[in-house]
């Protein structure tokens, strides 16, 4: 019989259920770390890491909706979506601060691991949107309700399935093509992140009604072209106050601010702490 160690966190930020699995520190073609269900409760539930770890994190999104960046791309994710992070590669993700959400995730290493992940083409790819597997991470979580499990090659075959039903995705979507429209866009925004920008202004990019701007942005990239331009904001904001000096004007004018006030209310709604507040606590490495 093999035992589950099962713990409940709670603070202001969020609720949260980590299960751990022991029998799994040694030798295994999938050799599991930890596992959770964890509900965000503001912006400040959060996840970074500067350099990778070691470990594969797969997380499916239950409610709500959260913000993710990795691998010098931006992912706004929602309801019945998931992301995969592989070992070695930076990432940064939170809930969203007016709908934070709800998740389920494990982290996994081991060789079978590795093999499935290259075999099946999953390399450079980090979000799967509108991926169906609630139904495998509920099947998990649920054989792992009681304290003993007498099946401890269940979570293996679970994460079996979680592999295929990836691979699945991607051979359905396989062939779709980021439109040419939708690079201009983002090409365009990266480039003028400074700047207001208008809905207006972007689609007279393209040719097409902003109705079909829209349309074309929110397929390709996940998000819309408003919340991916304050994403850009936010990141480049964050990059200044790790690593400069500079005042808060001078960061807010940078980032296209009218005044360091309202830069700092804006940063503030969208981090939970200001931007001074978040300075000395990234150059203190607190996470």
């Amino acid at each position: 019989m093999h035992f589950i160690q099962k713990n409940r966190n709670t603070s202001k930020d969020f609720d949260e259920i980590v299960y751990d699995f022991p029998w799994y520190a040694g030798d295994h073609l999938f050799s599991f770390c930890y596992g959770g269900i964890t509900k965000a409760k503001s912006a400040s539930c959060r996840q970074i890491s500067t350099e990778g770890g070691g470990l594969y994190l797969l997380e499916y999104i239950v409610s709500g909706r959260g913000h993710l960046n990795v691998g010098n791309h931006y992912f706004s994710v929602k309801q019945g979506d998931v992301f995969l992070i592989p070992p070695g590669v930076a990432y940064e993700f939170h809930a969203d601060a007016d709908d934070p959400w709800e998740k389920f995730w494990i982290d996994f290493t081991g060789s079978l691991a590795d093999t499935l992940y290259g075999a099946y083409q999953l390399r450079g790819r980090f979000y799967f949107p509108d991926c169906p597997l609630g139904k495998e991470f509920r099947a998990l979580f649920a054989s792992l309700t009681e304290t003993e499990v007498s099946q401890p090659e269940a979570p293996e075959l679970a994460l079996l399935r979680m592999f295929v039903v990836l691979r699945g995705w991607l051979l359905k979507h396989r062939g779709e093509e980021t439109a040419p429209d939708a690079r201009i866009l983002r090409d365009y925004l990266n480039a003028n992140c400074s700047q207001n920008v208008s809905c207006a202004e972007l689609a007279g990019l393209i040719r097409r009604s902003e109705a079909q701007m829209q349309r074309i942005f929110r397929q390709a990239w996940g998000t819309t072209p408003y919340q991916y331009l304050q994403q850009l904001r936010n990141t480049g904001a964050k990059q200044y106050l790790k690593n400069t000096n500079s005042p808060l004007k001078e960061i807010a004018a940078m980032l296209g601010f009218c005044d360091e006030f309202y830069f700092s209310n804006w940063f503030k709604k969208r981090n939970a702490c200001s931007p001074r507040t978040y300075r000395v606590g990234s150059r203190q490495n607190i996470k």
